[in-house]
Formats: structure tokens, sequence, C-alpha cells
């Protein structure tokens, strides 16, 4: 649907790094932390992913995973 849940995982305690990913024809920044956030998109999107110039491991989950 329209939501996107985000975090990061194997971090050490204090990492803070926003991130920059696409959703659809969108790109903006997202603040993870070490907890699940949750964002609503203003449209359902088929495709989301971090920008490549960031240098971190992305993985879709499904939503009843967390």
């Amino acid at each position: 649907n329209n939501k996107l849940s985000y975090r990061w995982t194997d971090t050490v305690a204090g990492f803070d790094m926003p991130v920059k990913i696409r959703a659809g024809d969108i790109v903006f920044w997202i603040y993870p932390d070490n907890e699940w956030k949750k964002l609503e998109l203003s449209t359902n999107v088929d495709e989301i992913g971090v920008l490549p110039d960031f240098y971190v491991k992305q993985k879709n989950v499904k939503a009843e995973e967390h």
C-alpha cells in the first residue's frame, strides 16, 4: 500500500545517519534509528529504494514481520 516502515539494524549505539530514498518519482530523506518508524506516502508506489549514493544494504520485509 502507501505505507513505509523502516529502521537500522546491526549498528552501534547512537548511530545516526539520514538516508535519501526514492518512492516512485518522489525523492526524500528518512531518518531511521534502531526502532521501527512508519511513514504514510501520499500515493501508492510499486518500487522504493535507497539511492545508490549510500553504501547501505536494503532488505524488504513483509508487513507482518514487524
